[in-house]
């Protein structure tokens, strides 16, 4: 019928194909000067991605991931010459990697780390075989709020039409903060957080007197008697020389602290909803 010079419409209509069937056939019968046999020749598909992904190339791409785990998949397609899905697919699915994140974490020397891990020991064989077996710990540290709002532009994100429709995540240059203080014990008592006054910078003077007006009252009415152990951080003003010598007028007893509590799942303002007060 092409040959006989018919159109695609009337092709269409006499075979009940579709265009998208008649016109690729057209075009490839042009390219071959109508070679009918090199267009009815079966064309030689593309092999599977499960092909290519061989006992011997699985290897290889686990080789090149080892030594640069950061590389992206579109770049170890390239150097493999196969396809990024093929990539994708074998580092899913045989080689039972995934891409996260890259975390943020505190520096630690040998040394730090080691007195870290002495101080752990010490703490756990203190909470495991107290002095008195109805020991409280009350845990103590402060956090410091910002009123701008935080926002992550890879998660919160807007469905709109237009761009220009997303609203903004308004920030200052020097935004107002507030610092709260918290302190939760071994039994899950957490006390209610306390609101440090606008631009109030905490010294020694200061902690001395929340722990005289604020801190003592609640953790004596929650011991009810029981022997207790407040393990604070160790910020400077609380280590200072004027705390130390206010404690015994503050506290029954005094005890040399262990550890800091620098990591934050053991802030006591970060867990104040999962306590009961």
């Amino acid at each position: 019928m092409i040959r006989a010079g018919c159109k695609d419409m009337e092709i269409m209509k006499t075979a009940c194909v579709a265009r998208n069937t008649v016109k690729p056939i057209r075009s490839e019968l042009e390219e071959s000067n109508n070679d009918y046999e090199k267009v009815v020749e079966r064309k030689k598909g593309k092999r599977r991605s499960d092909f290519l992904r061989t006992p011997e190339f699985v290897e290889k791409l686990q080789k090149k991931v080892q030594e640069d785990p950061s590389k992206s998949c579109t770049k170890l397609a390239e150097e493999l010459g196969v396809g990024n899905t093929t990539v994708r697919v074998c580092i899913n699915e045989n080689l039972r990697y995934h891409f996260y994140k890259r975390r943020k974490g505190q520096i630690l020397t040998e040394k730090a780390q080691e007195n870290r891990f002495n101080k752990a020991l010490k703490l756990l064989n203190k909470l495991k075989h107290p002095v008195h077996n109805e020991t409280l710990w009350f845990f103590s540290d402060e956090k410091n709020f910002t009123q701008d709002q935080k926002h992550n532009s890879q998660n919160n994100r807007c469905c709109v039409r237009n761009p220009h429709e997303v609203p903004i995540v308004a920030q200052t240059k020097f935004p107002a903060a507030v610092i709260v203080f918290g302190i939760i014990s071994s039994d899950g008592d957490v006390m209610p957080p306390h609101f440090f006054p606008k631009g109030l910078r905490l010294d020694s003077e200061g902690y001395v007197a929340l722990m005289r007006d604020v801190v003592a009252p609640w953790i004596k009415k929650v011991a009810a008697g029981r022997p207790y152990v407040f393990q604070q951080d160790s910020a400077p003003c609380h280590t200072s020389r004027k705390p130390r010598s206010g404690c015994p007028r503050t506290w029954t007893t005094t005890r040399a602290r262990t550890s800091g509590c620098p990591t934050p799942r053991l802030q006591p303002v970060r867990l104040l909803p999962m306590g009961r007060g």
